[in-house]
């Protein structure tokens, strides 16, 4: 049984270090391009992280950063009115927020 829920768990990075025998700050680098990794093991790197179709964890990368970037928009439901998320209301709103996102950012990022 033990053999079993290993194989369903998903690759991480420390896989992809051990397997081209680097640390996993040095997997995180290539893979996230760092000019400190030459080029030969980030080329190795690169390639064996795609030859096992691993992808980064976006949700682990966010909390290791603190940093989360996500948007949560709620939109109020009615099943009396039957009003719907496609409500072009509601289109136009979250079309503006998608818009205005980009400057909202950089004012942000320019605080920190």
């Amino acid at each position: 049984m033990a053999a079993r829920e290993s194989d369903k768990r998903k690759l991480q990075m420390i896989d992809i270090a051990r397997m081209a025998g680097v640390s996993t700050a040095t997997v995180s680098r290539a893979l996230n391009g760092s000019p400190l990794i030459n080029a030969q093991t980030r080329q190795r790197v690169m390639e064996l992280a795609r030859s096992l179709n691993y992808t980064i964890n976006q949700s682990a990368k966010s909390l290791r950063q603190g940093v989360n970037r996500t948007v949560a928009v709620v939109i109020p439901y009615d099943q009396k009115i039957k009003q719907n998320v496609s409500d072009p209301f509601f289109l136009a709103i979250l079309g503006s927020l998608a818009d205005a996102l980009p400057s909202v950012i950089m004012k942000c990022s320019s605080r920190v």
